[in-house]
């Protein structure tokens, strides 16, 4: 990543590019920036690059995503909530936003804000296959969100889910601690 970020900044600041192509110079170079951990750097350029006219709707989710990503990163679940619920209004179909809508159920989980993470979780916990990590993620939160809210039987049934698909002892044990 150290070549990319050298790659980025030379095409950036020494070289002349204007328009879309800058937009996505500089979106490529955000997601750099992230992967290093330099979250308030993507963060400037995603919010300067997001009200640019010439991005397409899904450019304009992907540039949200990344904000929400690199505010939970750094601890600002709220930051984080505020701006993966923007997201979640721009008009790209849900598939797109499935590992999206998993990191809001996930952070509006940690901020106790249960009922809202069980409709964010709910939208997606169908959409992953029985046997992959983000379907035992969200089952596991939403066994704990149901058993928060007293929800005894749902929480029993997604606790269930995780112990009869567990592929793996870690599975099993997160399912059974439930």
């Amino acid at each position: 990543f150290i070549e990319a970020l050298a790659i980025f900044e030379d095409l950036l600041y020494s070289k002349n590019i204007t328009g879309r192509e800058r937009l996505i110079a500089e979106f490529e170079y955000s997601w750099v920036l992230y992967r290093q951990k330099r979250y308030d750097e993507s963060i400037a350029i995603l919010r300067r690059i997001y009200n640019e006219k010439e991005l397409e709707p899904l450019q304009k989710f992907d540039a949200m995503r990344l904000m929400g990503f690199s505010h939970i990163a750094k601890g600002n679940f709220n930051e984080a909530i505020n701006i993966l619920i923007e997201s979640d209004s721009i008009q790209i179909h849900d598939d797109e936003k499935k590992f999206m809508l998993f990191e809001l159920g996930k952070s509006l989980f940690i901020e106790g804000r249960y009922p809202e993470a069980a409709s964010y979780l709910k939208r997606i916990s169908h959409t992953f296959e029985s046997t992959d990590i983000y379907a035992h993620s969200t089952a596991f939160y939403e066994g704990f969100i149901f058993l928060f809210l007293n929800e005894i039987k749902s929480a029993l049934d997604r606790f269930s889910f995780l112990i009869e698909n567990a592929n793996s002892p870690e599975l099993l044990a997160s399912g059974l601690f439930g």
